[in-house]
């Protein structure tokens, strides 16, 4: 999966500060030096396969819808021979919005969620690195 060239690994500060969390050797937390741009990978749930993420797709969006999040897209994509649940939305935060858009993947029988956020001048610019993104995934 292609991550943009200025993204690196995120500083445990601003881990803390925008997710809440400390490193766990187990997700992946990358960002631009502003963290207006940040791209996160984690493992959600093992023995899972690829059809029972498609068919549960449902109950992936209406966790969003739940929140209390108007999706702006909630599609199964295939990239590369292999499904991935999508969606997109948007988020208030104190001084403007952030767009955030997930897909979940099963890799190895795991359940991955990744997830991008961005806002303020980066976001149209992102939009397109996010689609990029995406639609470089190879799961083998």
């Amino acid at each position: 999966m292609a991550i943009p060239a200025d993204v690196d690994t995120m500083s445990t500060e601003y881990m803390q500060y925008k997710y809440h969390k400390t490193p766990d050797g187990k997700s992946f937390f990358y960002s631009d030096k502003n963290a207006e741009f940040s791209m996160v990978i984690s493992p959600m749930q093992e023995g899972v396969k690829e059809e029972d993420m498609v068919k549960h797709k449902e109950e992936f969006f209406n966790s969003f819808v739940s929140k209390g999040y108007k999706l702006e897209e909630n599609t199964i994509k295939n990239v590369s021979g292999h499904n991935l649940v999508v969606v997109s939305f948007y988020s208030d935060v104190p001084g403007g919005k952030v767009y955030n858009k997930r897909f979940f993947a099963v890799v190895g029988n795991k359940l991955i969620l990744v997830t991008y956020n961005s806002y303020g001048e980066e976001l149209e610019k992102r939009k397109l690195q996010i689609e990029q993104s995406i639609n470089s995934v190879i799961i083998k």
